[in-house]
This record gives structure tokens, C-alpha cells and sequence, in this order.
């Protein structure tokens, strides 16, 4: 029986077909066959010997021969795989199984009186196909539940579209056979949906947003949730562009999820196996070099690696110049070819063949969308330098907080019409010592992506608390001095609890500080609004900054404890002028009077601006016109508490 077991695996295993696994299996069914002849004949009649011994040594000699053999040392295959598992295997199973009960019935024929070796052969016949039998269900129960668990295991539960192994792997196999395509979408506005409304509902729009991505995508396309809110596309050829503008429509149509009409958009990235590089602008001269000889193609427009409209001459050796057209390979550079390559308006690089760089590549698009404020964008290699530059950016920032490059301003906030300092505002600045004055509408964007805005912004909240507590000592402190914060620090956990230790650290009481937020940092609600409560509970007052340019202005005024509004400068420049910003100027002022509130104009850069703004009811201003921020020095014109 032992024997027998083991020849069927052998046989049955097509990942063991090494030459000495066949050379142990041949062995072992000339063994089998041997001992099957003996016992047959020694039942029957006296066993001699003879040929039968000879099938025992050959049997060892194959064996020997396995085990010398050099492919011995490999580790044999022990994964079952259950889908391998079919009729053959098991019916080969059954056969070398049977052979035992089978020896049974020929016994049995030989001396019938003796023992019931008939009846005890068909009990051990049933046994053996009951056995069988039991073990085929338990194989098609076990390939089943394998095939499910690999459906799996390759789905997103929550949208019922592929997960990020499966586009990966699908993507492999799309990258080694074909030119495919990758569009990699992030959410806008998924964030506050979440923090506003809840996870259910968040779960509830990311599965509509599959269902209309799943509604959009041609034919053949494959569409991912790759985590979180992001997605994923892969075409098995380019039409990108039409599919990107097509997926932002229907995302951005309000989906109704959790009793609410919500809107999001779409940041999308696109790249593929070869993609457009950057080079020259239509109509230009590009020259062609690399050879003996060389010439110029002009006058005519350069679009996919292309030329045409246009004179050419002369020719290298990378390839023949026919009609307008340069055909041959080599390396792009900005408008130039060598090795007989093409450059200008947009040239196929180089083909891609790893499909982690083909996702990289779209990530990048995706972010670089986002930063134009939520579009779609083709991957070229321009982006990755400027990828490059804020990583460097983001690295120097690090440098610049351990070794303190950064330094505050102040400016001053001064009352309509005398001018006198009434608060200040406080403003970071960086010095690098290589390059320079590096402007914060620079850097603060990269802080809050890397998250080092977390820690630059308790750096800024301390040091002006500190001057602060300085002013108060030497009797020149403003009343107030503000501090901006942004949504990042906001939704950080215990922040709330850090302005108040810092507050308590450097002795500065809570009612003079101004928290400056915008309404972006607050729109979607959550973190960010309960923040604010809480800093109001503090005692600490809020000023909406940049009041008129983010979202829902005036529901905010309701939702939010704000107590000054600051009014974007760019309705107070053309203040002096009859017009919309002077129309919007005085509604603004109507609007924080009749709510009680301090409105602060923005961006005062003339005597005209303060004279019209002072006229039209403002009662405090800051910009140029009354100072500049300059770093910290006794103020000549305070108003002490």
C-alpha cells in the first residue's frame, strides 16, 4: 500500500519531472510491478527466484542512479496547487489504490474455501471508492473556495473594481505585450466629505464614483480602486486625453450619498509606455546632426516627432528625411536631434518596460494636475524635474528648521484714519544661504504637503507669543498680534492643547492672540471646526483671512465663532474706482457691521485706498501704505492694553 502511494504521487506531481525523480519513479514501478509478480506466484505455486530478482536490482539501480544524478539537490515542488487537481490525477489515484483489494480477488480465486477473500475484496473495493469518492468532494469544495479567495484577494470590496494587485498585475502583462496606457485619478474635496459627513457617506460616494468610472471606460479597459481615494485606468491604447476629460465630467456631476447632493472632483494623471518628452515650439528651426552631413528642417509646425510644412535638407546617418518627415531613433534633446532623432513640440521618448516606473510616472502627472487645481495632465519629463526640485525643497526645509534659518516679520494693523498700531501680524520668512530670500508663497506649499508645516507652524507660534511676552515687558506691546495657521495644523491632533501650553510657557493671555485661518482651511468642516470652537473657548479670537476668495463665505460667518473678518486685497486695489471690487469693498463692510464683526482691509498700498476705505465705514487697514513687515524692534506708536 505504502509503495503504491508512492509511485502515484510521483506520477502524478508534473513539478517533480526532474531526472532523478523519474529515474526514483521508474525504480519504484519496476519495485511495484516485481512485488506484484512475487505475491502472485508465491500464492499459486513455490517462488524460485529468477527474473523477479532481476526487476529488485534494477529497481536499485535506478534509484542509485537518482540519487548521484545532479538534479537531486533541487528541492522538489511541495505546494499543492488545488487547481491542478482534476479527473486524471484522481483517477490515476484510484487505480493504484484498488490494486491492493485487487490482489484480494485474485487470492481469493485461488482458494475459495479458505477465507471469504471474495467478500472481504468488494468491502475493501466500496471502502476504497467510498474513500474516492470523499475525497473528489472535498477537491471541488477546496477548488472552489480557492477560486473565490482568488476573486478576493484581486478585488476591492467596497467598489467591486479591481485592487492594486490586480491592475498591477494586469498592467505587467499589458506592458510586455502591448503600449498601454495609465490614468491615475484622486479625488478633490474627498477629505472634507469624509470629515463633514462621516465614513458611511464617504464609502457611499467612493462607490458611485466607481460605478461612473466603471460607465465611462471603453471596451477592454481596466478600472482599479487603488486605496483610499484614489483610482485607476488602464487602456490598452491611447486615448487618454478624450477618457480624462470624459471621467472628470461624470465625477464631477453631485452625487447623492448619505441624504446629501455632493460634489467632488478629479485630479488625473496620465502616462504610458512611451511618452511625449518635451522639446521645441512649432515652427521653429530644428537642427539635424550626427553625421557626415547635416541640415534644417523650418517653417513648419513639430508634432509627434514629426515635421512637416516646412524645407528640409541634408540628412544623418540615424535614419532617411522623406517629405517632411524624419524617420529614424536616437536621443531627444530640446529641439535638437542627434543620431538622426527628432526633437520639437511633443516626441515619443523612450519605450518604458517596467510597470512600477509607468505608475510613477502617472503619479506624478496626478500631483502636478492637482497643483493646477484639479485638471488632468500627461506625464512628461519636465515634471520630474520640478518633482525633483520640491523633494530638494522639501529636504532644505528640514535643514532650514534644525538650523534655524527662518526669522518672523511684523506688520502692522493700524486704525482708520490716525494710523495708530493697533495689532501686528506675524510672517515668516527664510534666508537661504545659498539662494537667498525664498519667497513663502514657495515654500509654505511644499511644508504643508511634506506635513513639516505641522512643526515650522508651532516654531512660528512661539517665537511671535514669545516677542510678544518681550513687547509686554519693555510696555510697547500692540493690544493683539496675529498668528496664521493652516488647515494641516488645524486637523493635527492636540494643536489645541499646544496653543495653550505654549500660551501658558510664555505667559501671553489668550485674548491677545489672533489665530488667523482662511476659508479654504475650514470649509469641509470636522477637525478643522471643532478646532476653532475650542481656541474660542480658549479665549483666543479668530480672524478669517482672505475673507471673499474660498468657499461659501457667508455660511461660514454662521457655522464658524469668527470675530474679524480680513478682506482680500484684491477687493480693496481697485477700491478708488467705480466698479465691482468697490461695489464688493462696501458690501463686505455692511455685511461685518451688521454682524457685529471687525473687518480689516488687506493690501492698503496708497493714501487714496485708506482716505475711500475710511469713507466707505473700514475702520482698520493693513498693507504698505502704513508699513511694511520688518523684523521685531520697539514700535514707536503702540496702543498699550
Amino acid at each position: 500500500m505504502l509503495l503504491t502511494t508512492a509511485v502515484a504521487r510521483m506520477l502524478t506531481r508534473a513539478g517533480n519531472r526532474t531526472p532523478s525523480m523519474r529515474l526514483m519513479a521508474t525504480g519504484a514501478v519496476i519495485m511495484l510491478t516485481g512485488d506484484l509478480i512475487y505475491t502472485t506466484m508465491s500464492s499459486t505455486s513455490e517462488y524460485t527466484g529468477g527474473f523477479v530478482d532481476s526487476g529488485f536490482l534494477m529497481a536499485y539501480a535506478c534509484w542509485g542512479a537518482a540519487a548521484l544524478h545532479p538534479s537531486m539537490t533541487r528541492r522538489p515542488d511541495t505546494v499543492l496547487d488545488v487547481h491542478r487537481i482534476g479527473r486524471t490525477r484522481l483517477g490515476i489515484l484510484t487505480a493504484f489504490v484498488l490494486i491492493p483489494p485487487g490482489l484480494l480477488f485474485f487470492q481469493g480465486a485461488g482458494d475459495p474455501a479458505a477465507i471469504a477473500w471474495v467478500s472481504l475484496g468488494i468491502g475493501a473495493v466500496v471502502l476504497c471508492l467510498l474513500v474516492v469518492m470523499r475525497m473528489w468532494g472535498l477537491v471541488r469544495q477546496v477548488k472552489l473556495q480557492a477560486s473565490r479567495l482568488g476573486d478576493l484577494a484581486m478585488l476591492d470590496p467596497l467598489t467591486g473594481l479591481a485592487n492594486r494587485r490586480a491592475f498591477e498585475e494586469a498592467l505587467g502583462a499589458a506592458v510586455a505585450t502591448g503600449t498601454p496606457t495609465v490614468l491615475l485619478l484622486d479625488l478633490n474635496g474627498f477629505k472634507a466629505v469624509n470629515d463633514r459627513f462621516g465614513h458611511a457617506v464617504g464609502d457611499e460616494l467612493l462607490a458611485a464614483v466607481a460605478a461612473r468610472i466603471s460607465g465611462a471606460i471603453p471596451a477592454g479597459a481596466v478600472a482599479a480602486r487603488m486605496g483610499g481615494d484614489e483610482f485607476a485606468v488602464l487602456l490598452p491604447t491611447d486615448v487618454g486625453d478624450d477618457l480624462a476629460a470624459r471621467l472628470r465630467t461624470a465625477i464631477h456631476q453631485p452625487i447623492h450619498a448619505g441624504g446629501q447632493d455632493l460634489l467632488v472632483g478629479a485630479s488625473i494623471g496620465i502616462a504610458g509606455v512611451i511618452d511625449p518628452v518635451s522639446g521645441g515650439g512649432p515652427g521653429g528651426p530644428v537642427s539635424v546632426s550626427g553625421g557626415p552631413a547635416s541640415g534644417a528642417v523650418s517653417g513648419g509646425p513639430i508634432r509627434d516627432g514629426s515635421v512637416s510644412g516646412g524645407l528640409v535638407s541634408g540628412g544623418g546617418p540615424g535614419g532617411p528625411i522623406l517629405d517632411g518627415q524624419v524617420f529614424g531613433g536616437g536621443t531627444v534633446f530640446d529641439g535638437q536631434v542627434s543620431d538622426g532623432s527628432v526633437s520639437g513640440g511633443l516626441v515619443s521618448g523612450d519605450r518604458v518596460t517596467d510597470p512600477v516606473e509607468v505608475l510613477r510616472r502617472a503619479d506624478v502627472a496626478m500631483y502636478a494636475a492637482k497643483a493646477d487645481g484639479g485638471r488632468h495632465r500627461r506625464y512628461t519629463a519636465d515634471l520630474d524635474t520640478s518633482t525633483d526640485e520640491e523633494a530638494r525643497l522639501g529636504a532644505e526645509l528640514r535643514t532650514a528648521l534644525d538650523r534655524r534659518q527662518f526669522h518672523l516679520v511684523y506688520q502692522p494693523i493700524v486704525e482708520l484714519p490716525t494710523g495708530k498700531v493697533l495689532a501686528v501680524e506675524s510672517l515668516v520668512r527664510w534666508w537661504h544661504p545659498d539662494r537667498g530670500y525664498i519667497a513663502p508663497d514657495v515654500f509654505i506649499p511644499v511644508a504643508e504637503r511634506s506635513g513639516l508645516i505641522v512643526e515650522l507652524g508651532e516654531w512660528i507660534l512661539r517665537t511671535a507669543c514669545r516677542q510678544f511676552a518681550e513687547w509686554w515687558r519693555h510696555g510697547v506691546a500692540p493690544y493683539r498680534f496675529g498668528v496664521n495657521v493652516s488647515a494641516r495644523q488645524l486637523a493635527e491632533p492636540g494643536f489645541v492643547s499646544l496653543v495653550a501650553e505654549i500660551l501658558a510657557e510664555t505667559g501671553v493671555h489668550p485674548a491677545r492672540l489672533i489665530v488667523e485661518v482662511t476659508e479654504t482651511a475650514v470649509f469641509g468642516g470636522g477637525a478643522a471646526v471643532r478646532a476653532v470652537h475650542e481656541l474660542t473657548e480658549l479665549g483666543v479670537e479668530i480672524a478669517l483671512d482672505d475673507f471673499g476668495t474660498g468657499h461659501s463665505s457667508l455660511g461660514l460667518l454662521q457655522t464658524l465663532p469668527v470675530r474679524i473678518l480680513k478682506v482680500d486685497k484684491s477687493f480693496v486695489e481697485n477700491v478708488t474706482m467705480a466698479g465691482r471690487h468697490a461695489v464688493i469693498a462696501t458690501s463686505l463692510i455692511h455685511v461685518a457691521n451688521g454682524l457685529g464683526l471687525v473687518a480689516i482691509a488687506e493690501g492698503v498700498e496708497t493714501a487714496e485706498q485708506a482716505a475711500e476705505l475710511y469713507r466707505l465705514g473700514y475702520r482698520r487697514a493693513q498693507g504698505y501704505h502704513f508699513g511694511r513687515p520688518e523684523m521685531a524692534r520697539p514700535l514707536s506708536d503702540v496702543a498699550t492694553a
